[in-house]
């Protein structure tokens, strides 16, 4: 009897999990930032080279991501090179991008 109970403990917890929503974050550095797709996945450790790899990445994670992804930019200069559908596309895979302040890599 007592396994029951900690399975549908374990259960619920899921549950909750699932409704809450998973929230995802990519990384962007212009000074040390790596140029390929791994950068989208890879955290703290591993940010974009550029806010375009980035937000190609969205297009890949958002549907591991119900909560939506949030670009980090660390202090630099970036560039774009398309902007004509990047208001569209960000809106659509529920982006939105966090410049860092006080020059603290990351700190929100």
């Amino acid at each position: 009897m007592l396994p029951k109970v900690v399975l549908v403990s374990l259960l619920s917890l899921v549950l909750v999990y699932s409704a809450a929503g998973l929230e995802c974050r990519i990384y962007v550095s212009s000074s040390d930032g790596i140029d390929n797709t791994s950068c989208w996945t890879g955290g703290v450790q591993t940010p974009c080279a550029t806010i375009d790899l980035a937000i190609q990445g969205t297009a890949t994670l958002q549907y591991n991501c119900s909560s939506g992804i949030l670009i980090n930019l660390s202090p630099g200069t970036y560039t774009l090179d398309t902007t004509s559908l990047l208001e569209q596309q960000l809106l659509r895979n529920n982006v939105s991008i966090i410049g860092m302040r006080d020059g603290n890599r990351y700190k929100e």
